[in-house]
């Protein structure tokens, strides 16, 4: 989905702003719409859906937080 790490695939890019433009009806699993109404639900299924994958992955986290650690340390000095 990414030509790089921060770059999405021209296709990609297109079905967010068909999503985003309420176009391409045929893209409808792709995304929520954030609404006044869901925002509360939808973050909480994020949070959950987070909080599962890093009990999923605690190599990963662990790796995160030491890459952290090591580049704070690295800014002091």
């Amino acid at each position: 989905n990414y030509v790089d790490d921060s770059h999405y695939k021209p296709s990609i890019g297109d079905r967010i702003l068909g999503r985003v433009m309420g176009k391409n009806d045929s893209t409808q699993d792709f995304g929520v719409l954030i609404t006044p109404e869901n925002i509360e639900q939808e973050l909480q299924k994020t949070r959950t859906n987070r909080e599962n994958w890093a009990k999923s992955n605690p190599d990963l986290i662990e790796l995160v937080e030491k890459s952290y650690r090591d580049f704070q340390s690295a800014k002091k000095n």
